[in-house]
Formats: structure tokens, C-alpha cells, sequence
């Protein structure tokens, strides 16, 4: 494998198969994201926010005719992503800028789908023996959907959600966090908590498996004799819950 591949060669292939954009738009986000990357590596994002430099000014006839280059190429760009339905609807735009903007009217959610989705966001919760990396990653594609729609929140916010997302046997876990905020040096800060949340997971996977090592060769043994602690089934004295009668 070649490991000097521009992020234009990495992506735009996907762009024009896996990832194309359809008439449903269902993928529009997902698809806007990758697009960024393929017009940023061909340095012709900014004709997208930046005005056309005027032709009748000599000192920008370089500026006019760089820009004129770099809008065809960008403009091309988009439409070799778009299945065959859309390109013929929207091969007539005449600048990249309204072919994204008339593409983006059509395919950005509604204002109360955007609520909808702020509105998971939020009350989303972790399941019980989730994984907390798997968690971390959905907890961010949300927050990164949000901030495509223009709901961009500080980072503080995104890691109180995290934090209160958890389920009950995290309880002890986001108590200690929130405990050692005030003499942590990165505080709320987004990565230090995912960073704290991934270590502490560690050690439940870890505990977990003993745990299940040592009620795995108990039950091996065939004895209940000389055990010392509570059944994690009901609670009582004395034997392990592979051997609870309950």
C-alpha cells in the first residue's frame, strides 16, 4: 500500500462511489465532511467564501483569472461526487458556491429536524456494558452533526453531556472526575475527559475479566468451600453466583 496518498486520493474515490450523494440526501452530512478535506487538499475551498476578485481593476487580473481556475476545478469537484440524477439538475450552477448553496438548500434538515437531533444529542445514554470507546465515538459524530448545522457548543458542555450520559455503575467513576475538576490543570477539557472515562474503562474490563476468571475455576473445582465474600447475584454471605441458589 502506498503511504504517500494525497487526502484527494484517499477520499475523493469514496466520494464517487460509497459516499456519493443521492437524490435522498440521507448521507449529505457525511458527504459535505469528506468534501471538505478533497477541496481544502486542493487548496480551492476558499472560492466558496470568498468573493470573485474584480477583472477590471489590472492590479487583479491574476487574482480574477487564479480564482476563475480554482472555482471550474472546485465546481468539478462537487459535481464528480453527485450520482447521475443530480448532476444533470445541478450541472447548470455557475460557480461552486451556488452549486453547494443550491445543494445544501435542498439537503440541510429543517429547523426542527436539527432540534430533533440536538434533542438525542442531550438525552442520549450509554447502555450497560456498552464500550466506553463505542460511546465516545457516537456521543462525537453527534456533536460533530451539530456543528455541521451550525450548533457549535464549547468543549466544557460537550463534556458535562459525556459525563452525564453514563449509566449507574459509572456512578463511583464520574464521581471522582467530577471530584478532582477544581485541581485538574485541563478541568472540563474534552480530550481530558475522554481520556479519564477510556483509563477508567480499562480498569472495569480488567476487574470484569478476573472476576470472571475466578468464578470460572471456582466453578471448575466443584467447591463452594472457604469463599469470603457476598454473591454478586443476591447479595448473601457465602457463596459465589455460580453457585446461588436464587
Amino acid at each position: 500500500m502506498n503511504n504517500d496518498l494525497t487526502l484527494s486520493e484517499l477520499i475523493y474515490p469514496e466520494l464517487k462511489t460509497t459516499y456519493r450523494l443521492g437524490h435522498t440526501g440521507t448521507n449529505f452530512h457525511t458527504w459535505r465532511s469528506k468534501l471538505d478535506f478533497v477541496l481544502v487538499d486542493n487548496q480551492v475551498n476558499y472560492v466558496l467564501t470568498e468573493p470573485k476578485p474584480s477583472k477590471d481593476n489590472p492590479d487583479d487580473v491574476v487574482g480574477h483569472d487564479k480564482w476563475a481556475a480554482d472555482d471550474f476545478k472546485a465546481r468539478h469537484i462537487i459535481l464528480g461526487t453527485l450520482d447521475d440524477n443530480l448532476y444533470i439538475t445541478y450541472q447548470k450552477q455557475e460557480t461552486a458556491k451556488s452549486l453547494m448553496e443550491a445543494l445544501t438548500r435542498v439537503f440541510a434538515r429543517t429547523p426542527m429536524a436539527k432540534f430533533a437531533l440536538f434533542k438525542k444529542y442531550v438525552g442520549y445514554k450509554m447502555k450497560e456494558g456498552t464500550n466506553i470507546n463505542l460511546h465516545i465515538v457516537e456521543m462525537e459524530a453527534m456533536a460533530k452533526e451539530l456543528e455541521l448545522e451550525g450548533l457549535k457548543m464549547p468543549e466544557e458542555i460537550h463534556s458535562t453531556l459525556l459525563l452525564h450520559s453514563l449509566p449507574e455503575s459509572w456512578g463511583d467513576d464520574v464521581a471522582a472526575i467530577e471530584m478532582n475538576l477544581n485541581s485538574d490543570e485541563d478541568g472540563l477539557g474534552f480530550d481530558n475527559i475522554c481520556c479519564k472515562l477510556r483509563n477508567a474503562g480499562c480498569w472495569k474490563e480488567f476487574r470484569k475479566a478476573r472476576n470472571d476468571e475466578e468464578e470460572s475455576s471456582s466453578s471448575r473445582d466443584g467447591s463452594r468451600v472457604g469463599f469470603k465474600g457476598n454473591c454478586y447475584n443476591c447479595g448473601e454471605f457465602g457463596h459465589r453466583k455460580s453457585f446461588c441458589p436464587n
